[in-house]
């Protein structure tokens, strides 16, 4: 008895560390994906890569999702659905980086 307690709260405390380590509002992912999108932006602008429009609408797309990051942090929390949409929302925007860079 007294083993199977054991591995009850040994699974138990892994499931509670695994799921505090997802809880709060800190995301270095999201944030390393956001400044390198940004400096993505910036070299196609100094190399004459992107057209004022394209620039325009790129930066306005970073806006909205550093926006929709904000929002979600809001309540202190950042949770695993909103990580997923802001992941989902940064790989668009990269496609349309790389798109607007190079046509």
């Amino acid at each position: 008895m007294n083993k199977i307690t054991y591995i009850i709260s040994a699974i138990t405390l892994t499931a509670i560390l695994t799921i505090t380590s997802f809880a709060g509002t800190k995301d270095p992912k999201v944030n390393n994906r956001q400044d390198r999108q940004q400096a993505r932006i910036e070299q196609g602008v100094k190399s004459g890569e992107l057209t004022k429009k394209e620039t325009a609408g790129l930066v306005l797309n970073q806006a909205k999702i550093a926006h929709e990051e904000k929002k979600a942090k809001a309540d202190g929390t950042l949770t695993v659905k909103e990580r997923v949409d802001l992941h989902k929302d940064l790989k668009k925007s990269s496609e349309r980086i790389h798109k607007a860079k190079h046509n």
